[in-house]
């Protein structure tokens, strides 16, 4: 089930997405906050982009992580298991980051 709108989340799910944005804001601070705000509304309004695209910033975070030769060498199934993400994700983005790589030295 898809739901564009908060607001038609039953009370339940709004409680429970609520909590998860509360922990998350306490977690990276209201600064860090108020910047993906204002990205999202750069993202919006001048990209007529209309979904948050936190995948893509995931990626950019994770390309950054996979510069520390500790990450690089790490085994997929270990990676996946530290970040909390399937296998499939990390094999798929660390094929991304080595393309990138060679593409680079070109």
């Amino acid at each position: 089930m898809k739901i564009s709108n908060i607001s038609k989340l039953d009370n339940t799910d709004r409680e429970e997405l609520e909590k998860l944005f509360q922990d998350l804001a306490a977690k990276i601070g209201h600064d860090s906050v108020r910047d993906l705000y204002k990205i999202h509304r750069i993202i919006r309004n001048r990209f007529s982009i209309k979904h948050f695209p936190v995948f893509l910033l995931y990626k950019i975070s994770m390309f950054g992580i996979l510069d520390k030769d500790e990450y690089s060498q790490m085994h997929n199934k270990d990676l996946a298991k530290s970040e909390g993400v399937c296998i499939k994700t990390v094999y798929n983005l660390k094929n991304e980051y080595w393309e990138k790589k060679k593409r680079k030295k070109k």
